[in-house]
């Protein structure tokens, strides 16, 4: 943040003269660049595909705590558009990523963000909707973009909008209106009693410009419950008339649908107080995770069940007439339900989502009895528009797919205009799973027939990792030829909670891009054993070496020692200065001159 209030100063002072400062566009990507060290925890949860076939996938990375640099890492949230091939589309955000710490104007410390869901919007912006979090508090965060990756200034509070509920993960969470109105669904969490917690449906409209609705409900929102208890909604649909549609769960475990009518009030013409429940027998506890509404007007919903008393899970279908009575023109009693698993100890039906056809597409993850931590898989599943396995779909209607050898976690799945199949998530080795090891950040193509399309990313898989931004830069050298070297600390946390501030190096061309002759790839990292450093000064000598003094301690430690390193111009450690190209010295040096002479 250094940096950022510098910036702005001097931008200030410059306009005071009446001067105009322009940012080089010839440098970097329109006169910015950064680079970081380190890998991130990275993890996809949202996909989305543009009317031109690329595709935007959002998430989460966790990267540096904007307001104090030396903190832990903060999950924030972020996004990468993808070309039809797969490759990152550099014309979006910076190269292709754009992430962001949105809530740092609060001058929060914590705030964690993440993406759940994306509409694309018929002008080519794009809104997100996930989570915005500060300690064991959560909140539902919109956010709206332009089809560049900027933010959208112009919607809500600088591009966003809060909404007093916690997110629902789930592709059908929000959806934009005709008339282009906002309708976003949550969960209220109360405790009407010490010791005693419900929640209840929450659905909320905003016009366009991410203003409330207020026409909508109770000033734009609507609250349901349909038993005292956990009340848990999970996805929404829009019928043709404009009624709202939201599927979920009741709190003993039953299919739980509202439908409101244009002005967000429960409808009573569907089963009289416009809520209906539904269960799939005695011993079973199902929840409803998407729900679609026909051209006819029935409405189907599809979900996950458990059987109790035979421990099986099951995907679980429902399709009701409109005015909320089961159909039993489908499976004859309406209600459709077919086994998965009967040697998993849990199933978690993770997204749901339907093809023009009727079909539907279920993602899930699995874990296998006495095996908690054994390997977990991408599993795609295709079910008929009746409720039976479409065994034309991968083996016996289902794929399973290994990214890493160890844990792999789907967590959205988008079908395309071509019905080609997208599925995101995330995952890492088994063996690191108690490790500080960083998520990789996966996409998926298949082909309809549930192969991997290998005309993405020529295997099917895209493999994307951040790199962490907590990395700070505190002295900025510039060579005679046009060339310029950033020197600074790359700052981690190791899973034991120790701090470490090792020193950094970057070295620029001209025009901005990583100086591939320098160190590795234009970055050197300097680990002396000692867990923190502190970069005074620099310069650069006339031979183009480099010397820094720093201030060094253990990481706990009340001690500190002050020295001098230098560089070889190629980024190495200059073994002939001192031992091994540093010199201890008895105080701390905060200026450096270099003589014509080298000394």
């Amino acid at each position: 943040m250094k940096l950022i209030y510098t910036l702005f100063l001097l931008i200030a002072s410059t306009t005071a003269f009446s001067q105009i400062v322009e940012l080089d566009a010839t440098f970097g990507n329109n006169g910015k660049v950064h680079t970081g060290f380190g890998t991130s925890q990275n993890k996809a949860s949202a996909v989305a595909v543009q009317s031109d076939g690329k595709i935007i996938v959002g998430g989460s990375a966790y990267t540096a705590n904007t307001n104090n640099s030396w903190q832990n890492d903060s999950e924030n949230s972020v996004l990468v558009r993808y070309n039809v091939d797969g490759g990152i589309d550099s014309t979006f955000g910076y190269n292709g990523i754009v992430m962001n710490d949105v809530y740092q104007f609060y001058n929060a410390e914590d705030w964690q963000t993440s993406v759940y869901s994306i509409k694309i919007l018929s002008n080519g912006k794009f809104l997100t909707y996930g989570k915005a979090q500060l300690n064991y508090g959560q909140q539902t965060l919109l956010v709206q973009y332009n089809s560049n990756g900027s933010i959208d200034t112009s919607f809500g509070n600088n591009g966003q909008v809060t909404i007093n509920s916690v997110p629902v993960v789930g592709a059908t969470s929000l959806l934009i209106q005709p008339d282009n109105k906002i309708v976003a669904l949550g969960v209220e969490y109360l405790q009407p009693s010490p010791g005693v917690y419900i929640s209840k449906f929450v659905l909320e409209r905003f016009n366009d410009d991410g203003s409330i609705d207020s026409t909508f409900a109770t000033v734009g929102r609507v609250v349901t419950e349909f038993a005292f208890g956990y009340n848990t909604p999970l996805s929404i649909a829009l019928q043709a008339d404009g009624k709202i549609v939201a599927v979920g769960s009741t709190p003993n475990n039953r299919f739980a649908i509202a439908r409101y009518t244009t002005n967000g009030l429960l409808d009573n013409t569907f089963d009289t107080d416009g809520k209906v429940t539904t269960s799939f027998g005695a011993g079973t506890n199902s929840f409803a995770k998407f729900v679609r509404v026909d051209s006819n007007g029935k409405i189907m919903v599809a979900g996950g069940m458990h059987n109790s008393t035979s421990n099986i899970y099951s995907a679980a279908f429902a399709r009701y007439n409109t005015n909320g009575s089961l159909d039993i023109s489908f499976d004859g009693d309406g209600l459709a339900t077919n086994p998965i698993s009967a040697t998993d100890s849990s199933v978690n039906f993770i997204s749901v989502v339907d093809q023009t056809d009727g079909k539907f597409l279920i993602i899930s993850s699995a874990d296998p009895y006495e095996s908690y931590y054994s390997a977990v898989d991408f599993v795609t599943r295709r079910y008929n528009a009746d409720g039976t396995t479409d065994l034309s779909f991968g083996v016996n209607g289902k794929v399973i797919t290994i990214i890493q050898p160890g844990f792999n976690n789907a967590k959205n799945i988008a079908v395309q205009s071509d019905g080609k199949i997208l599925v995101v998530g995330h995952s890492r080795p088994l063996e690191l799973i108690f490790n500080n090891t960083p998520y990789e950040f996966n996409v998926i193509r298949y082909n309809n027939n549930g192969t991997l399309d290998t005309t993405f990313d020529n295997d099917g898989i895209a493999k994307t990792n951040f790199e962490s931004t907590n990395d700070e830069c505190t002295i900025l050298l510039a060579q005679p030829d046009g060339k310029h070297i950033a020197i600074g600390s790359k700052i981690y946390l190791e899973p034991n909670n120790t701090f470490h501030k090792d020193i950094a190096l970057a070295r620029y061309t001209n025009e901005g891009s990583l100086d591939s002759t320098f160190g590795n790839a234009g970055k050197v990292v300097s680990v002396f054993g000692q867990n923190l450093n502190y970069i005074n000064n620099a310069v650069l000598q006339p031979d183009g070496k480099i010397v820094i003094s720093n201030t060094t301690s253990y990481f706990g430690a009340p001690t500190y020692s002050y020295e001098l390193i230098r560089y070889n111009s190629n980024g190495s450690l200059d073994s002939t200065y001192g031992t091994n190209g540093k010199v201890v010295t008895e105080f701390d040096t905060k200026s450096l001159l270099a003589q014509r002479d080298g000394k």
